[in-house]
């Protein structure tokens, strides 16, 4: 029974050796090297990849993490005066918020930060923007909501 090439699938001679034993020639062993290591750089180059992937996932998640504990303490907190209030989530992306200690109460989308007084109390409603510390205020059209 004749012998076949793993590399080229051809049959090897009776009367020819075979290289290696498996190969017709050295050039398909050659070849067949090449192939191997070529796959082995591409499986390095792969996990090199995966790796920094999963990196970026995970730096993305604690960003992501680091972002919602500030929305919560944002939240959770006062713009006109730093103390706890209530605060109630709404439907359509719009809460309310009420403190009983400053007595305000507004409805908002979000809570940024105020170019004037550099705290976290500008309160970005549909209608505009205002700051209860400074009574800074920016109307909605000048405002990207």
């Amino acid at each position: 029974m004749a012998k076949i090439c793993v590399q080229c699938d051809k049959k090897i001679g009776l009367f020819k050796s075979p290289v290696d034993g498996i190969y017709c020639s050295t050039e398909c062993r050659d070849a067949a090297k090449r192939d191997i290591a070529d796959n082995d750089r591409r499986a390095a180059e792969r996990q090199v990849e995966q790796a920094r992937a999963e990196q970026e996932a995970a730096v993305h998640a604690a960003e992501q993490a680091a972002q919602a504990r500030v929305d919560a303490a944002t939240k959770s907190t006062c713009p006109k005066c730093g103390t706890a209030w209530k605060f109630v989530e709404g439907s359509g992306g719009t809460h309310h918020g009420d403190c009983t200690k400053c007595g305000l109460s507004t409805d908002f989308v979000r809570i940024e930060k105020c170019p004037t007084c550099t705290g976290m109390s500008l309160v970005v409603a549909p209608d505009g923007a205002r700051c209860p510390r400074c009574k800074y205020r920016v109307s909605a059209a000048d405002f990207r909501l």
